[in-house]
Order: C-alpha cells, then structure tokens, then sequence
C-alpha cells in the first residue's frame, strides 16, 4: 500500500468525497474512548487506501466457494479467469471452484485486475521450451509424408501419361504433352 505524509493525506482527504466519512469515522473512535490522536491515527489508516486509490483487497475466505469441481488444469483456470476478466461470467461457465474463488477476488478492483495481468497472465503463458516441444509434436512428419505421398502419386502419373503419350494411346498429340 502506498503510504503518504500526514499533511499530504489531510490535503487529500479533504478534496476526496469521503471527507465527512472520514470525520464520522474518526469522531465514531474518539466516543468509543480512543484519544483524538488514536481516533485520527486509526481513522487514517482505514481511509489510507481509499485516497491513495489502493483498494482494499478482499480476504479469499470471505468469498462463497460453489459445489464445483477442484481444478485438474491451473494453466486452465487462469485462461477462463483472464477470458472474463471484464466480468459478465457466470459460475456455470467456471472450471472450478478456485477459479471461481480467484476470479470473484480479481473482480473487486482494477488494481487486482492489472496485478493479475502483471502476476498472472505472464505464468500461464507457454515457455520457449514448451513452444518448442510444441513445435516438434506438431512437426511429427505427417504433413511432411502427406507432402512426399502427393508428390510421388503425381510422379508416377506423370510417369503413366508420359508412357500413353509416348505409345499413342493417351489421346494427347505427341507435340501438346506439356500443353
């Protein structure tokens, strides 16, 4: 959380429109039997994140988890949270309860968001490695020996046609083999 000077924060505070919040809430602390000092300190610390635009993050554990499945595919769930990461997803569409869970947590602000985008997004990304390995799976030779398939079949049927041709039974003129 970013932290400021306490004059920076008054001033803050002050043109925020959580201003008269912040003096229930300090007034609220000092009856409560907190000295003014206290009552402001504490106060301060609560309006901290709303002035400094830091959103206070939500505890996971007060997030109701769904009867859904547990994750088998993390690369997975990360996938379906970054695909609505705009929202709009409804618990039938989730994966899993944990992407669920994480998903209601990013939802919450668009720091959570960007932090996910900066924290998450780049693990679920495939690694060199594993773009290479997918790259020689994909590259297994079978386009290779379709490719070395087509070009024979058509060798040998050059071959065939050029035999009608040189025996005069092709139907072709001799001079239009090529044609």
């Amino acid at each position: 959380m970013l932290r400021i000077t306490d004059s920076e924060f008054q001033k803050r505070i002050r043109d925020s429109e959580h201003f008269n919040s912040f003096l229930v809430r300090r007034d609220e602390l000092a009856g409560g039997g907190m000295s003014k000092r206290d009552a402001y300190d504490t106060a301060r610390d609560e309006f901290m994140p709303l002035v400094t635009g830091d959103a206070e993050e939500p505890v996971l554990s007060d997030i109701e988890l769904p009867s859904l499945p547990p994750s088998t595919d993390l690369r997975q769930d990360l996938l379906w949270i970054y695909n609505n990461l705009n929202g709009g997803a409804t618990i039938e569409d989730c994966p899993s309860s944990g992407a669920w869970a994480f998903y209601c947590h990013v939802q919450d602000s668009n720091q959570l968001k960007a932090k996910f985008l900066e924290v998450y997004l780049p693990k679920i990304l495939p690694t060199k490695a594993e773009l290479e390995r997918m790259s020689r799976k994909q590259d297994d030779g079978a386009e290779l020996v379709t490719l070395n398939a087509f070009i024979e079949k058509a060798y040998k049927e050059a071959i065939v046609e050029q035999e009608e041709v040189l025996a005069g039974t092709s139907g072709v003129p001799w001079g239009q083999m090529d044609a």
